[in-house]
C-alpha cells in the first residue's frame, strides 16, 4: 500500500479519510490537545487504526524544537508569532524533517498533506520533495507575508504541476501532481 504522510493532523480526520482508502498513513500533530482528539478518534475506528501511525512531533525543514503559538480554540496553530493568534497560549514540541521521517520509517512515499499553518514555506523551500507523487497543501500567506507561488515554483522545479488551486483571501489550497 502507499503512505500518506500527513502534517498538521488536527483531529485526525484526514488521515482517517485515507487510511478508510486504505492507504498507510503517518500523521503529525505536535499540538497536545489535538492529538489526544487524534488518537480518541482514532480508537472509534478499530476497523482502519491500524493503518495510521500518529506522533505527536511538528515537522519543519530541521530536527530541534519549536514554540507553538495558539489560540485557546485550537482554531489557528502555528509556529509563527502572528497577529491573527488570539491569547498567544503556547507549547514547545519536538521538531523532525520529510528526510528524518523516510530514513526513520523506510517508506516510501507517495502522498504529502500540509496543513501546517505556515510551515508549509519552511518545508516546501528547504526540502527535497521530488519523491511524492502527489502534494497537497493549505497556505498561509498571512503568517510569513510571502506569496504561495514561490511554493509552486518550487515544486514546479521539483516536477510537479499544478492540478487544483482555491483561495480565499490569503490563505488557500493547492494540490499538486508529479509529471
Amino acid at each position: 500500500n502507499e503512505t500518506v504522510i500527513d502534517i498538521g493532523a488536527n483531529r485526525g480526520d484526514t488521515a482517517l479519510f485515507f487510511a478508510n482508502k486504505n492507504y498507510n498513513v503517518i500523521a503529525f500533530e505536535p499540538v497536545g490537545k489535538l492529538y489526544e482528539t487524534a488518537i480518541n478518534n482514532l480508537d472509534l475506528n478499530p476497523h482502519i487504526k491500524d493503518r495510521i501511525h500518529l506522533v505527536q512531533k511538528a515537522v519543519s525543514c530541521e530536527k530541534g524544537k519549536i514554540k507553538l503559538y495558539f489560540n485557546g480554540d485550537l482554531d489557528l496553530v502555528s509556529g509563527e508569532v502572528s497577529q491573527y493568534i488570539k491569547g498567544k497560549n503556547t507549547e514547545i514540541v519536538e521538531t523532525t524533517t520529510i528526510k528524518d521521517i523516510l530514513i526513520e520509517y523506510n517508506l516510501k512515499p507517495y502522498i504529502l498533506k500540509m496543513d501546517c499553518e505556515g510551515c508549509e514555506y519552511d518545508i516546501i523551500l528547504k526540502s527535497d520533495l521530488s519523491m511524492f507523487k502527489y502534494i497537497y497543501f493549505e497556505y498561509h500567506e498571512n503568517l510569513k507575508n510571502l506569496k504561495h507561488e514561490i511554493l509552486i515554483e518550487k515544486l514546479e522545479k521539483q516536477g510537479f504541476e499544478l492540478f487544483f488551486k482555491e483561495e480565499l483571501f490569503n490563505v488557500g489550497i493547492v494540490k499538486m501532481i508529479k509529471k
